[in-house]
């Protein structure tokens, strides 16, 4: 029996002894004067041993769902990734053809070609699990979105909180950022000021 039959049949015991229990409760309620009258049904359904063995059926079935669904997460954090690591390792095998092939390359100019390749076929790679480069040149500063290393007093060339250069790439995960662009952000400085205090 494959794991995902066997979950379904637990699923489907944990239900229907749910719902047996919820009948034998019904059938408990000493308000009903309907279920006083039937007493060999009532003495049957009021039976402490076969409720005892139902709540404990019940409990180990519940114990068993909560191991498997814990075993799921756990596998689920420890392979989770096996799907990106799968797509990286022609990259690396890539890496390595041309690692092997500039030992012996007479003109750079194939190697660099080849490690571009690479470099597209990584980037295709991460594109595809959803990791997409942020564009900061000439934007509005944003902390949620950059770390400014730098402020650079600017007269001229670019507004007050623009973005003037790139350090680091910055990197979204879908729509989470995972790694802060570092910028050097533009301070504006009136010539008047400036002026003024010389």
């Amino acid at each position: 029996m494959s794991e995902s039959e066997e979950k379904k049949q637990d699923d489907e015991n944990l239900e229907s002894i749910v719902d047996e229990l919820i009948d034998d409760q019904e059938k408990i309620d000493c308000g009903d004067p309907s279920t006083v009258s039937k007493k060999g049904e009532d003495e049957k359904a009021l039976d402490p041993l076969e409720l005892n063995e139902k709540y404990l059926r019940l409990q180990a079935d519940f114990d068993n769902f909560r191991k498997r669904t814990f075993k799921e997460r756990s596998d689920l954090l420890k392979y989770g990734s096996e799907n990106l690591i799968l797509g990286l390792l022609d990259v690396l095998d890539n890496f390595d053809r041309a690692i092997q092939s500039s030992k012996n390359a007479q003109d750079i100019s194939g190697v660099v070609q080849g490690i571009e390749m690479v470099q597209k076929q990584m980037k295709s790679v991460l594109d595809e699990k959803g990791l997409k480069k942020m564009k900061v040149q000439g934007e509005t500063f944003d902390p949620h979105l950059h770390e400014a290393l730098s402020y650079e007093e600017n007269q001229e060339d670019f507004e007050d909180n623009i973005i003037m250069e790139e350090f680091q790439s910055g990197y979204k995960l879908h729509e989470k950022v995972i790694r802060f662009a570092k910028v050097k952000v533009a301070k504006k400085v009136n010539k008047d000021s400036k002026e003024g205090g010389e």
